[in-house]
């Protein structure tokens, strides 16, 4: 959880460097994004399993990336 925290923190340190987090919100973003590889695993994983594929490639990820991405932005 620690080194995903970091990544975390990193991205958005690139992104809005102005920004200020207290360690709540960057555990929450942590979190947040851990849950968004879980969903995109699970739909990769039977997108996978739809294509009759025992591994899940780089094409069954950008094929599910715009729906998971919407589900998970609400």
């Amino acid at each position: 959880m620690k080194g995903l925290a970091s990544a975390c923190r990193t991205v958005q340190k690139r992104r809005k460097p102005h920004l200020k987090l207290a360690k709540g919100a960057e555990l929450m973003m942590a979190l947040d994004c851990m849950l968004m590889l879980k969903s995109l695993a699970q739909e990769a994983h039977a997108a996978a399993v739809e294509a009759k594929s025992s591994t899940i490639t780089e094409e069954h990820i950008a094929a599910v990336w715009k729906t998971v991405k919407k589900k998970t932005h609400g």
